[in-house]
C-alpha cells in the first residue's frame, strides 16, 4: 500500500499577547489566555481549525504526530535508469 507524509506544522495563535506557539492549545502558553485560534494544514494551505467542517475535523483528530527524522533523503531514478537498477 502507498503511504503519504506530509509535514504539516500546527500553530495556537493568541488574539491578546499575539505570540505564536507550536501546537494546539486551548490557552496561550505565555499569557494563560483563553483567546486563542489553532493553525495549521488542510489540503496544501494553513487556515484556522475553527473553520473546518466536521469531516475536517475528524480528520485533524486522526492524524498521528510525532518527532521524525529522515535519514536517507534517495533521489528519484531517471526514467532512463527504470529497468536498470539492481534489485
Amino acid at each position: 500500500p502507498a503511504a503519504q507524509l506530509t509535514i504539516s506544522p500546527e500553530f495556537t495563535i493568541c488574539n491578546d499577547c499575539h505570540r505564536t506557539t507550536p501546537g494546539l492549545s486551548t490557552c496561550c502558553p505565555a499569557c494563560k489566555s483563553e483567546n486563542v485560534y489553532g493553525m495549521t494544514r488542510i489540503v496544501g494551505y494553513f487556515s484556522r481549525v475553527s473553520n473546518w467542517n466536521k469531516s475536517k475535523l475528524g480528520e485533524l483528530k486522526d492524524r498521528r504526530r510525532g518527532n521524525y527524522s529522515v535519514m536517507e533523503v534517495v533521489p528519484p531514478m531517471r526514467s532512463t535508469e527504470i529497468g536498470t537498477a539492481a534489485g
